[in-house]
Formats: structure tokens, sequence, C-alpha cells
């Protein structure tokens, strides 16, 4: 195995305008300057991401014998590596970090926040969802060294959990800030057992399709956020012995009373929390077993209505909760 070093640019919900380094692992950083930058103040900001990871040296072969170049191997593992931090980061923040997929479609082009596009220019464009950058790409993104690129003076402010992650909404000149308790928990990950990473690294990515989801199929996203708790709920509950019911035989899995326990330990002891989580619940349920949809699915929401207030709100305090207590899980998990 030989320690490769890469950069790569990824996409952030909210701006990146300083640094934050996770040990000798990867550090996040501002893009380059000259980077085109979106108009929207909701839209796709490019940072830099710096990683390290450990590269097969063996040789693979293709199904019909065919050796294939070392640098395929070790491209695999570094987009592994990408996906793998984009989806903690996701889980243990209130932003959402991603990148783009092979997806093409039809656009109009509105400009960058240095070369706006007029209304009388545009027309529709069939183009793919990417983000180039020269110096930026597979295999010229590998870097001589074993040395992350010079930080920003600044680092990103660590703001306690408590007000970070029970704030709502944030404002047109706000940049990415973390819980000041980042490092702890991404401490914890890093030291977890195989199978309780790959619990937790799959709960991030149902979490973070959650995100991707709302704004076309939101009664999928929020049963998306659910499973997400579910998958470390079942984690947690993998070494019990199933209830059989004394009357019919069958098995009772407890699912909503697991669930309301996982909320309450990990959430609150609030009697108003409980209702919640059997709220959440039956709302998962009449989504994926009678397919009762959230508004909006079936049909537009209306202008200037109130249809749909309450799906977003308890959207927005689904999500809320899910990463408060995914973040207290790891720091409890073994």
């Amino acid at each position: 195995m030989s320690l490769i070093h890469r950069k790569r640019l990824v996409m952030s919900k909210i701006p990146v305008a300083h640094s934050y380094r996770y040990k000798d692992l990867f550090q996040i950083s501002p893009p380059p300057e000259g980077a085109p930058l979106p108009r929207a103040m909701i839209g796709h900001y490019p940072f830099v991401l710096e990683f390290v990871f450990d590269s097969p040296d063996e040789e693979r072969s293709d199904p019909n014998g065919r050796v294939l170049p070392k640098y395929i191997g070790k491209n695999e593992v570094a987009s592994q590596t990408t996906k793998e931090i984009m989806l903690i980061l996701t889980a243990l923040t209130t932003n959402t970090f991603f990148q783009y997929s092979s997806r093409q479609s039809w656009f109009l082009p509105t400009g960058t926040r240095d070369q706006e596009i007029p209304m009388t220019d545009k027309a529709s464009v069939w183009g793919q969802e990417m983000y180039s950058l020269h110096g930026y790409g597979v295999p010229d993104d590998a870097l001589d060294g074993d040395e992350f690129f010079q930080a920003t003076k600044e680092t990103i402010p660590l703001i306690d959990p408590n007000t970070y992650f029970n704030r709502f909404g944030r404002g047109v000149e706000d940049t990415l800030d973390l819980p000041d308790s980042i490092t702890d928990s991404l401490d914890k990950y890093y030291q977890m057992n195989e199978e309780a990473k790959k619990a937790f690294l799959s709960s991030c990515s149902l979490f973070t399709q959650g995100q991707q989801l709302w704004g076309d199929h939101q009664s999928l996203s929020f049963a998306s956020v659910v499973s997400a708790l579910e998958t470390l709920i079942h984690f947690d509950h993998k070494e019990d012995e199933v209830e059989t019911c004394a009357t019919c035989g069958q098995n009772r899995h407890r699912v909503l009373a697991k669930f309301k326990e996982f909320l309450q330990t990990y959430g609150s002891r609030d009697p108003k929390f409980k209702k919640f989580a059997e709220k959440v619940y039956k709302y998962r349920s009449k989504i994926l077993h009678q397919g009762e949809l959230f508004l909006g699915e079936i049909e537009p929401i209306r202008f200037a209505s109130f249809d749909g207030m309450e799906d977003r709100d308890l959207h927005r305090m689904l999500n809320s909760t899910c990463r408060i207590c995914m973040n207290n899980w790891i720091v409890a998990t073994r």
C-alpha cells in the first residue's frame, strides 16, 4: 500500500470562505481565486477538498483477464474516499456536501457572479452537470508530496452544538461554519469498527438522499430521512432476540417502540418529543404502505397558499432531529 494525496473540487450548499483540517486525513478550503461562483444565494458553491488514502499496489484484471492500469484502482479508492467524507460531513453539519453525477438535461444559462447573461440572450441548452477548472481533474488531481495546500489564515468558525443544530435559516452573507463538536465526532467515526462504520455510512447516504430528493419528491425524501434513523436502530438491536406473539405465533419487531426509544435516547426525553416521534412514524407508514403523499406530489401547491406548510415544517423538524440523533449516536457508539 502507498499513501496518495489528492485534491478535488466538490460542492457545498453554503459558501466555504475559510479552512478546516481534520488531522492528516482531509482538509476543506475555499475555491481557488477566479473560480466561477453562482449568482444565487441558494446555489452550488465549489470548494477544495484535499485528502489522503492508501492505494492498493497489486494489479487487477478485468473479466477477460486483461491487466488494468494501476491508476484505475487508485481513482476508485479516491472516489470512494471522497464520497465517504461528503456523506459524513453532511450528517455531522447542517450543510449538504455533494458531487455531480453524469446527469444531463436542458437548462437556461444564468451566468456567474462575475458574468451575467442578459435575459434576452437566454436560450435552452443541452448540457451535463459538471464543474471544471484547470488543475482539478482525474488523474490530474494527484499531488506530489504529502503536505496539504496552505490553508487560509482564518479557520472555519466553530459554534456551540446546541446553538448550531437548533437555529433556523441563514443570512445572505453567511458562510460555512461547523459545530465545535466536529473533530470529536470525526474521531469517534474513524475509531469505529468496520461494521459500525458501514451502518453509519448507510445512514448518512439515506439522509443525504433525503436532502437531494426534497425538491422533486417530498414524500420519498421524508421516508428516506426516517430510514436513515432506522438503519442505526437496526444496528443497535441487531443482537436482540425477536419476540414471538403467544397468540398468533408471528414475530413482534416493535418497530414503533424502538423508533420512539431511539429518538428519546439520542434526541430528547421531553414528552412532546415522544408525540413528535409517533407523528413522524405515522407519516412514514402512510407514505410507504398506503401511498398517501405530501401535498404538491400529485398536483402543484397553489401560489400564495398555506397548503403544504405543515408538511414542510414537519420535514424541517425531522431533518434537524435526524442530524441531532446521528451526532449523539456517533458519540455514544463504540
